[in-house]
């Protein structure tokens, strides 16, 4: 189960606020962990009533967050290493 937020406009207050959305994903691999970000895509054909995604790659491990730019590991704005 991979959990989404999303942004979505309240028109009164003309702020945006998080959304979440659940998907129920296939995980080929097995690599992904639980809070890992990861990347989803659909599958070409639904394995069940439930499962319409996989799980493509997980882009940041919990635990290893690299900064995108440079590279470089990092906890909050400092870098670690």
């Amino acid at each position: 189960k991979v959990r989404v937020m999303k942004m979505e406009l309240d028109p009164y207050l003309n702020m945006y606020f998080n959304k979440a959305k659940d998907f129920w994903c296939q995980d080929p691999s097995k690599q992904s962990k639980m809070h890992d970000i990861v990347l989803i895509k659909p599958l070409e054909e639904p394995m069940t009533a439930t499962v319409h995604h996989y799980i493509h790659e997980p882009v940041f491990p919990l635990g290893n967050i690299r900064d995108p730019v440079t590279g470089r590991r990092c906890r909050g704005p400092d870098y670690i290493d």
